[in-house]
């Protein structure tokens, strides 16, 4: 049979044990979680970056469409205009 003294110091240790594994396991956890949050700013940067291209280009294409619209539109009142005279 254990003796008080023994018995403490062996709850001690376990204790110290518990406490370096859970101090152990909180750095790891904390360190998952840094790396996570690290991978989804680099993911939320490239998705804004790929969402202000699409913008761009959208607005590039609304651009075009418009000079072709007004082009046409020119292009028949000329038209209209050559109709009438003849």
């Amino acid at each position: 049979m254990l003796s008080l003294s023994q018995e403490l110091q062996c709850l001690r240790e376990q204790k110290d044990a518990l406490l370096t594994a859970g101090a152990q396991s909180s750095a790891e956890e904390k360190e998952k979680l840094l790396s996570a949050v690290t991978s989804l700013t680099a993911e939320r940067d490239q998705l804004k970056m790929d969402l202000q291209e699409n913008v761009e280009m959208v607005s590039d294409h609304v651009i075009t469409c418009q000079s072709t619209y007004y082009n046409t539109v020119c292009f028949v009142y000329e038209c209209q205009n050559n109709f009438f005279h003849f």
